[in-house]
């Protein structure tokens, strides 16, 4: 569907930088400091809530700032409202027959700090910690059915999901994964 941009307000060096995937719980992680200030990003997918959750931290209080953008291959527009960033997109066109799939992507921001508007995208600042909730789908039903309504369909997702808070949706996260990980190991 596309992809997610950050970009940092922060200067071009760091130290103590880390990328990691965990195969024990499938959460990506990448920590840094700079000017003394430990930063921690962590990634999963969580199938049990149909949505990726994003997760920022900074050690010092209010030290953490990021926008937040999109951008895709396929046709697509952005709107922005408050905390959400809402993706339309469309299948391209193939040899004259107009393309069917629709789908719709949500990006929602909590977090402690503000969050502003700036133009197609989401400023965050004097944060210590946000989380962004990303939901999508499509109209998609079966083969021959493509009426679907993908915004009703993301806007459910996220709405579930941001309800439940993010040490919760992490500790379902694991559980869900380690169960399948585990079925599959003893295949």
């Amino acid at each position: 569907m596309g992809d997610l941009f950050f970009e940092f307000d922060t200067p071009e060096t760091c130290t103590n930088y880390r990328r990691e995937l965990s195969l024990d719980d499938a959460i990506g992680r990448v920590s840094y400091t700079i000017d003394g200030v430990d930063y921690l990003r962590e990634y999963f997918a969580s199938n049990p809530d149909s949505v990726i959750v994003v997760r920022l931290q900074a050690d010092k209080a209010g030290a953490l700032a990021f926008t937040v953008g999109y951008d895709a291959p396929l046709k697509h527009e952005v709107n922005v409202e408050g905390d959400l960033l809402t993706i339309t997109c469309e299948g391209k066109d193939q040899e004259g027959v107009k393309a069917a799939l629709r789908a719709e992507c949500r990006v929602k921001v909590v977090s402690d700090g503000q969050t502003i508007t700036e133009g197609k995208n989401l400023k965050v600042t004097g944060a210590t910690e946000a989380t962004l909730y990303l939901s999508a789908a499509t109209n998609y039903v079966n083969y021959h059915d493509v009426s679907g309504d993908a915004a009703v369909r993301a806007d459910r997702c996220l709405q579930r999901a941001v309800q439940i808070p993010y040490k919760k949706a992490l500790e379902n996260h694991v559980a869900y994964y380690r169960k399948l990980f585990l079925s599959l190991i003893h295949i």
